[in-house]
């Protein structure tokens, strides 16, 4: 165990086994109960889309310096208990130094933003196989991938689709439904949530292979 300041760091090896870098499961690395005097009332949602807003802006110039990419903050409370958590990532993915790192890195600038009243656990990990999809350039990079989109509103009779991505072309993205013999294109504004669904390369390689065979 670390100690620094107020934080304490606790490893945790979620079903990891080991791994050297970030695969199917998220490597995680937490940093637990910190102290913070600060202004936040937790437990009103809205309260947590503003707190991750801000922490978002704050730390992400700190952790593109670090040469990850911040793909995702989640603020939440679990029983009595405050998260922050705070999902990185690599072309390469990330190792568990690289997040334990991190997140002596970044634990003293949330501090000093004063988010949060009382203790809260800041855990830095991995996004995983079902990583969010938040950027334009999410949905090119991941071109071919399997994805589950979510919509404020209705396009084609559907608020969810699941299916390829096939890139983004102009103010829309261009998904290729798994029951769907044609490409969908869906406003980039509807979409609510997008993420990565799980697949093995072995059933990726077989499911577009059967939709490139002629009909």
């Amino acid at each position: 165990m670390l100690h620094h300041d107020r934080r304490s760091a606790i490893l945790q090896l979620d079903l990891v086994d080991f791994f050297p870098k970030s695969g199917p499961v998220p490597l995680f690395f937490s940093v637990c109960d910190t102290t913070s005097n600060g202004l936040w009332r937790v437990g009103d949602d809205p309260m947590f889309k503003k707190a991750e807003a801000i922490l978002e802006e704050k730390l992400r110039p700190l952790i593109e310096a670090e040469g990850l990419e911040l793909v995702e903050v989640e603020v939440s409370k679990e029983g009595r208990r405050q998260f922050v958590r705070l999902f990185v990532d690599t072309p390469q993915g990330v190792s568990l130094e690289e997040c334990s790192r991190l997140s002596r890195r970044v634990s003293p600038l949330i501090e000093t933003l004063e988010l949060f009243e009382g203790r809260y656990v800041l855990e830095v990990s991995s996004p995983g196989a079902t990583r969010s999809l938040k950027k334009d350039q999410d949905f090119v990079r991941f071109a071919g991938r399997l994805a589950q989109l979510n919509l404020s509103e209705m396009v084609e009779g559907r608020a969810q689709w699941v299916g390829d991505l096939q890139g983004v072309e102009g103010s829309h993205i261009l998904l290729w439904p798994l029951d769907g013999p044609e490409l969908v294109r869906i406003p980039r504004a509807l979409v609510r949530s997008a993420r990565l669904e799980f697949e093995s390369p072995q059933e990726r390689k077989q499911r577009q292979s059967q939709r490139s065979r002629p009909a």
